[in-house]
Order: C-alpha cells, then sequence, then structure tokens
C-alpha cells in the first residue's frame, strides 16, 4: 500500500532506514527453531498489519498482524429493505466470490482471471483477489455445482461474515480456512474415503504424542427453511422442513439440530433437491452408529506440509481404538481440522471420517 519494495529479512537481521512496514501491508512469518535451517522453517500464514509500535529504546518495533479472516467483519446490504429488497440468480460458486471480492469498482480481478467484481461496494466484502484461493473455489464448481444455481432475495443491512456463512457455505456443504500461504480457501465435506484412497500417513515415527481419542459432535437433526420473500409470503421462508435420524436418536437422543436458513434455495431452481442432498450429507458423517472421533496429535515438522482438509491414516500401537475397546488403530483415516504450531512441532486435530 507504501510502494516500498518488497524486503525479506532472516533472524538477526538489523533493519535499515527508509524499510517501512504500515498498516494494511501483508507479511509472511516463517516459524523454525535453532539448529533447523531457515530454509526448512514452516510458512506459518501471511498476515495483514494493523498495528506497528517502537519500543521505549526505539531500536525495535512491535507489529501487530491478523489473518485476512479480519475482513469479513463489515456490514452489508446498506441500501436494501423489505420493500425494495435485492435480487440475484446465478450458480453458487459465482455468487460466493462476487460477494467476497466486489468493490463497486470492477478492478479487483486476477488480471488472467474471471471477473467476480460485479456488485455494488456496500453489497460485498470487497477482499483483495490476491488473499483469495479462487482457483480453489472453481474448482469445487467445477466438481460439485457446476448445476447448483441461487435465487437470492436481500431485505436489509446484515453482517457479512454470518451472511458468506449460512448463505453459501452452509448451502454448498462447504467450510473456509486459511491455508498456509496465506490465503482464504474453500473445500467442501466429504464423505469417508476408503483408507487406499488417502496417501498422507502419521505413524509412531511421527506421533510424538496424543491426546484422546474423544466423542465429537452428533448431529441427528436437520432442519432446512427456504423459498425466502416469495410473492405468497413475503419477507419469510415458504417451506420448513426437518430430517429425524431416527436411529441416531435412539441411541443418542435428540441433540441440537443443524439449521440452515437459506435466502438464497428456491424450489424453482432445484433448492428441494440441494436440501434432500444436504440432510443426507450430513446424517451420514455426524449421525452414525459411533459418534465421530476427534483426537489431538503433535507431530515434528518434517510432517507440517499438512493443512487444514487433508486426510491421513494414522497408525499406532498405542492409541485407543473407541471401536473395539483395546489399544491400536491401522489405516483409521482423519481429516485434519485445526493445527497449531509449536515450538520444535506442530500440533494437529484429525477428526476421523
Amino acid at each position: 500500500v507504501d510502494a516500498t519494495t518488497a524486503a525479506a529479512h532472516t533472524a538477526g537481521d538489523a533493519a535499515t532506514n527508509g524499510e517501512q512496514i504500515r498498516q494494511g501491508q501483508r507479511v509472511k512469518l516463517f516459524l523454525g527453531y535453532a539448529g533447523l535451517a531457515q530454509a526448512q522453517f514452516m510458512s506459518f500464514l501471511q498476515w495483514d498489519v494493523t498495528g506497528r509500535r517502537a519500543s521505549n529504546s526505539g531500536l525495535t518495533w512491535q507489529v501487530t498482524c491478523q489473518d485476512m479472516q479480519r475482513l469479513l467483519d463489515k456490514t452489508v446490504f446498506l441500501d436494501w429493505t423489505p420493500e425494495k429488497p435485492g435480487r440475484s440468480k446465478t450458480d453458487l460458486i459465482s455468487m460466493m466470490l462476487a460477494f467476497i471480492l466486489s468493490t463497486g469498482t470492477g478492478q479487483n480481478k486476477d488480471p488472467a482471471g474471471t471477473q467476480y467484481d460485479v456488485l455494488g461496494e456496500d453489497d460485498a466484502l470487497g477482499i483483495p483477489w490476491q488473499a483469495v484461493d479462487i482457483a480453489a473455489a472453481e474448482a469445487l464448481r467445477t466438481s460439485d455445482f457446476s448445476t447448483t444455481t441461487l435465487d437470492i432475495s436481500v431485505t436489509g443491512p446484515t453482517q457479512g461474515k454470518a451472511f458468506l456463512e449460512e448463505q453459501f457455505l452452509k448451502a454448498g456443504g462447504m467450510y473456509t480456512f486459511v491455508n498456509q500461504s496465506g490465503v482464504y480457501s474453500f473445500k467442501k465435506y466429504r464423505a469417508a474415503l476408503a483408507p487406499a484412497s488417502v496417501t498422507a500417513i502419521l505413524d509412531e515415527t511421527d506421533i510424538i504424542d496424543w491426546q484422546g481419542p474423544e466423542d465429537g459432535p452428533i448431529i441427528n437433526e436437520f432442519v432446512a427453511e427456504y423459498d425466502f420473500d416469495l410473492p405468497s409470503k413475503p419477507n419469510d421462508y415458504g417451506i420448513r422442513v426437518r430430517y429425524l435420524a431416527n436411529d441416531s436418536i435412539k441411541a443418542f437422543g435428540r441433540r441440537q439440530p443443524f439449521v440452515i436458513s437459506s435466502q438464497a434455495l428456491k424450489t424453482a431452481s432445484g433448492g428441494a433437491a440441494i436440501v434432500d442432498r444436504l440432510a443426507l450429507d450430513v446424517g451420514r458423517r455426524f449421525a452414525t452408529s459411533l459418534p465421530v472421533q476427534v483426537l489431538r496429535v503433535t507431530v515434528p515438522y518434517r510432517r507440517h506440509t499438512l493443512d487444514i482438509g487433508d486426510l491421513v491414516k494414522l497408525r499406532h500401537t498405542q492409541i485407543p481404538n473407541p471401536v473395539n475397546g483395546r489399544r491400536s488403530v491401522y489405516d483409521a483415516v482423519f481429516e485434519i481440522i485445526d493445527m497449531t504450531p509449536q515450538h520444535g512441532a506442530v500440533q494437529e486435530r484429525p477428526e476421523e471420517l
């Protein structure tokens, strides 16, 4: 933002006159420890600078950074009311990317990519295109959403992050995360894969320590509201439907429902089929006979190439197996749902599929 020249520094380098770090600039951090070559340091996100402060001596600076998810904290749709609603109809991924990227200028785009900066400044988040994994979203459109159409109706201001999650991510069974390159990326919840299809392995040569496993969430009730703001029922949902996983309810009792309140899914655009599929996918993952198992494992840096959403097979003779009540798991497929760097290691939180 200051037209300064990009600079890279290794540990112990001195800053020189003229170098600037200001709010809005991006910095990329690498983590390591003494004895590890800096070329092998772990890439730990790309951050936006949000503040800086000189020490009392004036010899050092403290730089405050946040990841780009802070940009989602914005109120949008300031001009729309129930009497004057905003409407849009297109495929799920194009609408989602337009909402994330639009600035009202038409300039926030990859010069070699598709134009998604098509909404007004007050109707979108305006995140810089360089900070968004557009390719990952477009790949999901090709693989999963080529025929998924949203017909959205907006009737008033709302919080941008909540709108993104409720209207786009829930509708597609997707989740977002900031990957190790500092880019806001997208993945879709998937059914379990056969162990033979998963190539990454964590075993006793990798796992330093573990906590768990423990039971994860149980979702055996799915509620969907859609057909929003139709002429027959303005500013309200025309359809409310409930799905129950009866076997899971008998085993574990009725749990907190998963609710999707979609202003974008319409029966006329295939909304009922989309909701049916979402309910099935949620049930297959979270209403199984054995609750999803969550396990925290600590692994050394040499496994730091794993990222959120990656699938791994676990092989360990001492980790308890909740299926048979004994110690030892072999080729149990887990999905990485969280990663926390520590000094000398990375703690990963896999969730069993």
